[in-house]
C-alpha cells in the first residue's frame, strides 16, 4: 500500500520553508510541491493578520497586544502584553507559582482555539488538581511566538519575560533547532538587519558574512558553529535564570507531528542538560498515535486540539515524575 507522506528530510525542508522565505517553494520536489499547494490560498499566515506585527528587526515579528481574530477558523486572542493568553498582571499574584513559557508555534497554539493549546489545558489541570497546600494558584504565561528560534526566545526572556517575576521558565525546544537558528541568522544577515548579541556578531564577522554572501557559502561557514550557538544560548538562559532564583526547564517536543527524530532529540537533551536545564523529554509524545487524528491539516504538520491534549497530559505526568527536581507541589504520580 502506498502512503502519501513525506520522508523526514522532506518534512524538515518544508518546515524550514514554512517559517522563512530564504528559499522558494519552487525548489521543493514534486511531492513537497503537491503538499504545499494543498494550503488554501485564503488561509493567511499569522503575520498577514491583525494579530501579527512584522518588526523588520532581529526578532522578525511580534504579536500585537489586545487583539482578537479568527485564525484557522478558531479564536485567536492576545492579552494586553501581546501574549496569546488570558490577561495577567505583571506582578505575580501572591501565593501563586508562575511559569514563563517560551517557544515557537506549538507553544503558541498554532491553528487551535484559545482554550485548546497545551499551555491553557495544563494550567487548568494544575489548578483543578491543586490542593492549595503549597500554592494557591498556578499561572503559565505564554511568551511563545510562531517561527521563533532559540535566539528569539532568548531575547524575549531577557527583554520581557523576566519582568513578570517567574518562579520557572519552560523553554519548548525541538530536535534539530540548530537548523532553524542558522536559517534565522542567515535571513537577517541577507536582509541587512543588525544581529543581536555580541557573540553572534563576532561569529558572523569571523565568517566574513554579509548581504552579498550566497546562501550556500553562508551555510557552509556557519553550519559547523550551529551546535555551539544553541549551546551558548542555553547556557546564557540558564545562568541568568539561576542568578535570579528562577528554575530553568527545557521541554523537548517534536517539530512535526509524525516525524521521528530520536537521535536529534537525544542530542538536544544532552545539550540542555550540559547547560544546566532540567529536561522533560516529550519527543515520543505522538508515538503509537494515528497521525491523521492529531494532525492539524494534511498540509500542516502542527498538532490539532487532540495533539495539544496529548502534550498537556504527558507534560503533567513528566512534571509529576520529576517532582524532586521541579518542586511545584503536585500530587504524587
Amino acid at each position: 500500500m502506498r502512503v502519501t507522506r513525506l520522508n523526514d528530510q522532506d518534512a524538515a525542508l518544508l518546515e524550514r520553508g514554512y517559517y522563512e522565505d530564504l528559499m522558494g517553494v519552487n525548489r521543493f520536489n514534486s511531492q513537497l510541491w503537491e503538499v504545499y499547494m494543498k494550503r488554501p490560498q485564503v488561509r493567511p499566515d499569522i503575520w498577514e493578520t491583525e494579530a501579527g506585527h512584522l518588526t523588520g528587526d532581529f526578532p522578525y515579528g511580534v504579536l500585537a497586544p489586545s487583539t482578537q481574530i479568527e485564525f484557522y477558523g478558531q479564536q485567536f486572542t492576545t492579552n494586553q502584553w501581546g501574549l496569546r493568553d488570558k490577561g495577567y498582571t505583571q506582578t505575580k499574584t501572591e501565593g501563586s507559582y508562575r511559569v514563563d513559557l517560551l517557544g515557537a508555534s506549538t507553544g503558541m497554539g498554532w491553528g487551535v482555539g484559545d482554550k485548546e493549546s497545551f499551555e491553557w489545558l495544563l494550567e487548568d489541570k494544575l489548578n483543578q488538581e491543586n490542593d492549595k497546600q503549597t500554592y494557591e494558584n498556578y499561572e503559565i504565561l505564554n511568551f511563545s511566538v510562531a517561527g521563533y528560534t532559540t535566539l528569539q526566545s532568548l531575547m524575549v526572556f531577557e527583554d520581557m519575560a523576566l519582568a513578570f517575576e517567574p518562579d520557572a521558565i519552560w523553554f519548548v525546544a525541538h530536535p534539530n533547532d540548530e537548523d532553524r537558528v542558522l536559517t534565522h541568522i542567515l535571513t537577517r544577515v541577507h536582509e541587512g538587519v543588525d544581529v543581536e548579541f555580541d557573540y553572534l556578531r563576532d561569529l558572523i564577522q569571523q565568517a566574513g558574512l554579509n548581504q552579498q554572501t550566497s546562501e550556500v557559502q553562508a551555510m557552509r561557514a556557519l553550519k559547523p558553529q550551529a551546535e555551539k550557538i544553541v549551546s551558548w544560548a542555553y547556557r546564557r538562559m540558564v545562568e541568568e535564570s539561576r542568578e535570579r532564583g528562577i528554575l530553568p526547564v527545557l521541554i523537548v517536543i517534536p517539530r512535526i507531528v509524525g516525524m521521528e527524530e530520536q537521535d536529534a532529540a537525544a542530542r538536544q537533551v544532552q545539550l540542555a542538560e550540559e547547560a544546566g536545564f532540567f529536561v522533560l523529554d516529550l519527543s515520543d509524545v505522538y508515538k503509537n498515535q494515528n497521525v491523521d487524528s492529531i494532525l492539524l491539516e494534511s498540509w500542516d504538520w502542527h498538532p490539532n486540539a487532540c495533539g495539544h491534549l496529548l502534550i498537556a497530559q504527558r507534560l503533567y505526568e513528566a512534571l509529576q515524575a520529576k517532582a524532586a527536581q521541579i518542586p511545584m507541589g503536585l500530587p504524587e504520580q
